[in-house]
């Protein structure tokens, strides 16, 4: 975890980041921030470039409040967590590729777009034999040009997807169907997950960086079928306190009677309501006594 701020390290201007150590102890001019187009969602989200080792980062914020940071002797009232994750600078490119998708275009006039001009920089990033796995090349030395390859695309997102499978496989994460925790610890015997279970957890991962035409076409190339998750609700529904009474009038379905039909307990049924209290009282000869109200109003002959 690294701290990033600005030179006069005012607490206005610095943020906590998880990225990996060389990318924090580099240089800072040689890092940077800038916003690209995302490839699945088609808005703008910030990226983390390393110009030194050309490695592309997408950052991810996390933001709860209230939340603050205690860094050294002072409260970051901005207590966001960003998380830098790496990603394939192809992934980023392919938006572009697809647009000119029917001619050889060279790549400096590829990527070109005026609300996300940063996307230039994407070219430094990517080998011309990274571009020959997914493109159709040609061209000299001084001028290269590209052209998608709808088979060569689809071939290289599948080995991306199986090679995802095959290191989630090695590290033991749970990809079957029901609820259970990724970071739940499980025994090699008691893994259930199927391959079919990985290609399609590792499938999610990647479509989303993927157009849905795009995905649709592997869907189709790798026979996986995409299944609705539902989603649980938030919070437990409260029981009902009240007591649940018939919304519906059914007295209507009732034969009409000319007899009452109000029933009156019975003395059987009040000695069996009266308390314990109740049944001794009931013993005592009250013949003698007066009335409790006789306390409390004087005598007529009295007050004559």
């Amino acid at each position: 975890m690294a701290s990033a701020s600005t030179p006069n390290q005012s607490t206005q201007n610095q943020w906590v980041a998880i990225m990996p150590a060389k990318i924090a102890q580099a240089d800072g001019g040689k890092n940077r921030i800038m916003t690209l187009r995302h490839p699945r969602f088609d808005v703008g989200c910030q990226f983390l470039l390393c110009e030194q080792s050309h490695t592309l980062f997408e950052i991810v914020e996390f933001k709860e409040e209230p939340r603050s940071w205690f860094i050294n002797n002072t409260v970051q009232q901005n207590g966001t967590l960003l998380i830098s994750t790496p990603v394939d600078p192809i992934f980023m490119i392919l938006p572009y590729l697809t647009k000119v998708r029917d001619k050889f275009v060279p790549m400096d006039q590829i990527l070109i777009d005026r609300k996300f001009p940063s996307c230039s920089r994407l070219y430094n990033c990517v080998s011309r034999s990274d571009l020959a796995k997914i493109c159709d090349c040609k061209g000299s030395e001084d001028l290269f040009a590209y052209r998608l390859s709808t088979d060569k695309l689809i071939k290289w997102i599948q080995k991306k997807i199986e090679r995802v499978a095959g290191d989630l496989q090695t590290m033991g994460v749970y990809a079957g169907t029901g609820s259970q925790s990724e970071t739940f610890v499980r025994s090699s015997k008691d893994n259930s997950s199927s391959k079919d279970d990985f290609i399609q957890y590792s499938f999610g991962l990647i479509s989303d960086y993927l157009s849905k035409d795009i995905c649709a076409l592997v869907e189709k190339k790798m026979n996986i079928t995409t299944e609705d998750v539902k989603v649980p609700p938030t919070k437990k529904q409260k029981p009902e306190t009240k007591s649940q009474e018939p919304t519906d009038d059914y007295t209507k379905f009732n034969p009409p009677s000319n007899k009452s039909t109000e029933v009156h307990p019975s003395q059987d049924d009040k000695a069996k309501k009266m308390t314990a209290s109740e049944r001794i009282l009931k013993k005592v000869d009250k013949r003698n006594m007066k009335s409790i109200n006789s306390y409390f109003f004087r005598d007529k002959k009295e007050a004559s």
